[in-house]
Order: C-alpha cells, then sequence, then structure tokens
C-alpha cells in the first residue's frame, strides 16, 4: 500500500490513532499525543486543529504548565 502524498491524505488516515489516544488519555497534550502515536509535531497539530473545527474533540486550555 503506498504512503500518504498529501496533507489530505494523511488527515484521512491518521484521525484514528490521535482519537483513541484522547480516548484513553484524555485530557492531554499535543506532546502526548505525539508520544503516544509517533507522528510529528506538524501532523499532530494539523489532525488536531482538523478535529477541533468539525468539533469532535475541544482544546481545554492553552498547554501552559505551572513549574
Amino acid at each position: 500500500m503506498p504512503g500518504p502524498t498529501d496533507l489530505g491524505d494523511v488527515r484521512r488516515r491518521n484521525p484514528s490513532p490521535v482519537l483513541r489516544t484522547l480516548d484513553a488519555h484524555a485530557p492531554c497534550a499535543r506532546s502526548d499525543i505525539r508520544a503516544a502515536t509517533g507522528l510529528v509535531n506538524g501532523t499532530v497539530a494539523s489532525l488536531v486543529d482538523d478535529l477541533v473545527a468539525r468539533g469532535l474533540v475541544a482544546e481545554l486550555g492553552t498547554g501552559d504548565r505551572p513549574g
């Protein structure tokens, strides 16, 4: 099976790992999603942004952690 050829292919093929990670570990940071899925920063950001825009997930904060 050939790999994804554009961002549209990535979005169609990869939201499941992101959604599974959120289902198992929510709430979690995008960095947690990257670590759990092995997807790169830009892919995770794009997928999460797309899922937020579609109303499938919600962002709870800015990601600023105390410490």
